[in-house]
Protein backbone atom coordinates (compact mmCIF):
# COMPACT_ATOMS: atom_id res chain seq x y z
CA UNK A 1 0.00 0.00 0.00
CA UNK A 2 1.09 3.39 -0.95
CA UNK A 3 1.41 6.47 1.21
CA UNK A 4 0.09 9.76 0.41
CA UNK A 5 2.84 12.26 0.02
CA UNK A 6 0.86 15.00 1.23
CA UNK A 7 4.47 16.37 3.03
CA UNK A 8 5.65 17.37 -0.50
CA UNK A 9 2.54 18.69 -1.45
CA UNK A 10 1.87 20.80 1.54
CA UNK A 11 6.34 21.90 1.60
CA UNK A 12 5.61 23.34 -1.57
CA UNK A 13 1.84 24.37 -1.28
CA UNK A 14 3.14 26.87 1.42
CA UNK A 15 5.17 29.09 -0.54
CA UNK A 16 2.84 28.69 -3.56
CA UNK A 17 -0.23 30.12 -1.91
CA UNK A 18 2.06 33.04 -0.68
CA UNK A 19 3.99 33.43 -3.57
CA UNK A 20 -0.12 33.94 -5.12
CA UNK A 21 -0.82 36.08 -2.15
CA UNK A 22 1.71 38.72 -2.93
CA UNK A 23 1.33 38.91 -6.44
CA UNK A 24 -2.77 39.74 -5.45
CA UNK A 25 -1.65 41.89 -2.98
CA UNK A 26 1.17 43.34 -4.98
CA UNK A 27 -1.52 43.95 -7.94
CA UNK A 28 -4.23 45.42 -6.11
CA UNK A 29 -1.53 48.47 -4.67
CA UNK A 30 -0.35 49.17 -8.25
CA UNK A 31 -3.28 47.86 -10.72
CA UNK A 32 -6.45 48.09 -8.31
CA UNK A 33 -8.75 47.87 -11.37
CA UNK A 34 -7.42 44.74 -12.65
CA UNK A 35 -9.07 42.93 -9.81
CA UNK A 36 -12.58 42.47 -8.43
CA UNK A 37 -13.33 43.85 -4.93
CA UNK A 38 -13.84 40.15 -4.02
CA UNK A 39 -10.71 38.33 -5.08
CA UNK A 40 -10.23 37.15 -1.73
CA UNK A 41 -13.16 34.95 -1.66
CA UNK A 42 -11.96 33.72 -4.71
CA UNK A 43 -8.66 32.85 -4.14
CA UNK A 44 -9.82 31.28 -0.42
CA UNK A 45 -12.27 29.06 -3.08
CA UNK A 46 -9.31 27.50 -5.01
CA UNK A 47 -6.68 27.82 -1.86
CA UNK A 48 -9.48 25.07 -0.12
CA UNK A 49 -10.21 22.74 -3.24
CA UNK A 50 -6.76 22.78 -4.80
CA UNK A 51 -5.75 20.30 -1.30
CA UNK A 52 -9.06 18.71 -1.81
CA UNK A 53 -9.24 17.59 -5.37
CA UNK A 54 -5.35 16.58 -4.35
CA UNK A 55 -6.33 13.89 -1.72
CA UNK A 56 -8.96 12.43 -4.18
CA UNK A 57 -6.55 12.82 -7.02
CA UNK A 58 -4.22 10.61 -4.75
CA UNK A 59 -6.94 7.90 -3.84
CA UNK A 60 -7.09 7.43 -7.24
CA UNK A 61 -3.71 6.79 -7.75
CA UNK A 62 -3.26 4.45 -4.64
CA UNK A 63 -5.96 1.99 -6.29
CA UNK A 64 -3.51 1.67 -9.46
CA UNK A 65 -5.70 0.31 -12.73
CA UNK A 66 -8.02 1.26 -15.26
CA UNK A 67 -10.19 2.89 -11.68
CA UNK A 68 -7.61 5.53 -11.29
CA UNK A 69 -7.67 7.10 -14.65
CA UNK A 70 -11.21 7.40 -13.93
CA UNK A 71 -11.05 8.54 -10.21
CA UNK A 72 -8.77 11.42 -11.15
CA UNK A 73 -10.29 12.14 -14.65
CA UNK A 74 -13.29 12.44 -11.53
CA UNK A 75 -11.75 14.83 -9.37
CA UNK A 76 -10.82 17.23 -12.13
CA UNK A 77 -14.30 17.13 -13.40
CA UNK A 78 -15.54 17.57 -9.82
CA UNK A 79 -13.14 21.21 -9.79
CA UNK A 80 -14.14 22.17 -12.84
CA UNK A 81 -18.24 21.71 -11.68
CA UNK A 82 -17.58 23.50 -8.51
CA UNK A 83 -15.21 26.39 -9.75
CA UNK A 84 -17.94 27.00 -12.68
CA UNK A 85 -20.82 27.14 -10.28
CA UNK A 86 -18.68 30.04 -8.33
CA UNK A 87 -18.27 31.70 -11.56
CA UNK A 88 -22.06 31.62 -12.30
CA UNK A 89 -23.01 33.05 -8.64
CA UNK A 90 -20.38 36.30 -9.29
CA UNK A 91 -21.05 36.47 -12.39
CA UNK A 92 -24.43 36.74 -11.95
CA UNK A 93 -24.25 39.08 -8.83
CA UNK A 94 -21.41 41.32 -9.90
CA UNK A 95 -22.53 41.98 -13.84
CA UNK A 96 -20.71 45.18 -14.16
CA UNK A 97 -17.74 43.21 -13.43
CA UNK A 98 -17.65 40.09 -14.99
CA UNK A 99 -14.94 40.45 -17.71
CA UNK A 100 -12.58 41.58 -14.73
CA UNK A 101 -14.09 38.71 -12.73
CA UNK A 102 -13.58 36.35 -15.66
CA UNK A 103 -10.03 37.25 -16.31
CA UNK A 104 -9.46 37.26 -12.47
CA UNK A 105 -10.76 33.24 -11.91
CA UNK A 106 -9.71 32.19 -14.79
CA UNK A 107 -6.26 32.90 -13.72
CA UNK A 108 -6.17 31.67 -10.63
CA UNK A 109 -8.19 28.54 -11.86
CA UNK A 110 -5.37 28.07 -14.11
CA UNK A 111 -2.82 28.48 -11.49
CA UNK A 112 -3.78 26.29 -9.09
CA UNK A 113 -4.78 23.73 -11.72
CA UNK A 114 -0.87 23.50 -12.69
CA UNK A 115 -0.04 23.44 -9.45
CA UNK A 116 -1.90 20.49 -8.61
CA UNK A 117 -1.04 18.56 -11.40
CA UNK A 118 2.79 19.35 -11.54
CA UNK A 119 2.32 17.51 -7.82
CA UNK A 120 0.49 14.09 -8.86
CA UNK A 121 3.16 14.86 -11.66
CA UNK A 122 6.20 14.66 -9.09
CA UNK A 123 4.25 11.54 -7.53
CA UNK A 124 4.10 9.29 -10.30
CA UNK A 125 7.77 9.69 -10.90
CA UNK A 126 9.22 6.60 -10.60
CA UNK A 127 11.89 6.55 -7.02
CA UNK A 128 15.28 6.75 -7.61
CA UNK A 129 17.70 4.37 -6.68
CA UNK A 130 19.86 4.84 -3.84
CA UNK A 131 22.50 2.64 -3.90
CA UNK A 132 23.24 2.49 -7.58
CA UNK A 133 26.83 0.41 -7.40
CA UNK A 134 25.30 -2.97 -7.59
CA UNK A 135 25.10 -2.30 -10.78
Amino acid sequence: MRKIKFPYFLKIYIPFTLLLISLIRLIQLHKPVWLIEKIWVVYGFFAVLTPVIYILAQEGLKRRGPDSVLVLLGSNVLRMVISMSLALVFILKYRQQALIFAVDFFALYILFAVFEIHCLLHNLRLPKKENNSSN
